[in-house]
């Protein structure tokens, strides 16, 4: 009796640990599983940023604008950030929002070179922008500018650096092209009342 009672324990212990295992593999796939969903994300959005045709489709508002334009800066600095080579190519895309006077100040070459370089400082610092928010529709703010239309627009980006988080704000300026096309001019540092904080950075925009 005694012995059938070992085997018989020995057996339980068996089936126990080889639900044990059988469970902790399924829990090791179904991680796997979702962090390849993650990867699948990120990488969805970088390709349709880059499928973008703005020649036919452009933002026809401001604010539409800015909102593009925060899409390309949650990959850029959102948690899993991109290749050197990916941030290359969405350089290029991003410059197409920009109005010609931004876009010769920052030729394609040193544009990219400029962002690959803000992507690995936020990566170094393991920053990363978690939320954008654009302003509401009634609070674009529209003016005349030597004969041009212009509009400004404020964003809150919410940025998450070590374990600590933060909330900057920018106030971005657009200006229409002859086509009638509202293209970013700068930004403006401010505080969350739009005043601003520092001085109009004509040169880059991030």
């Amino acid at each position: 009796m005694g012995m059938k009672r070992g085997i018989r324990t020995a057996s339980v212990l068996t089936l126990v640990a080889v639900i044990i295992i059988a469970f902790y593999m399924y829990l090791t796939r179904m991680a796997g599983q979702r962090e390849e969903r993650k990867e699948t994300q990120a990488v969805t959005e970088t390709e349709k940023l880059l499928n973008l045709d703005f020649k036919k489709n452009y933002p026809p508002t401001p604010r539409e604008v800015i909102k593009y334009y925060d899409r390309f800066a949650l990959v850029l600095f959102g948690e899993k950030k991109p290749s050197q080579s990916n941030t290359t190519k969405l350089a290029s895309k991003l410059r197409e929002l920009f109005d010609d006077d931004l876009a010769n100040a920052n030729p394609e070459k040193n544009y990219a070179a400029a962002l690959w370089s803000q992507v690995q400082d936020f990566k170094e610092r393991k920053a990363r922008i978690v939320q954008a928010d654009v302003c509401d529709t009634d609070d674009v703010v529209y003016k005349t500018v030597n004969g041009r239309d212009v509009a400004y627009v404020q964003v809150t980006y919410l940025v998450k650096e070590a374990d600590s988080y933060s909330s900057t704000y920018q106030k971005f300026v657009l200006r229409k092209d002859k086509d009638d096309n509202w293209k970013i001019l700068g930004y403006t540092r401010t505080d969350k009342d739009g005043n601003p904080v520092s001085e109009s950075n004509k040169k880059t925009t991030k």
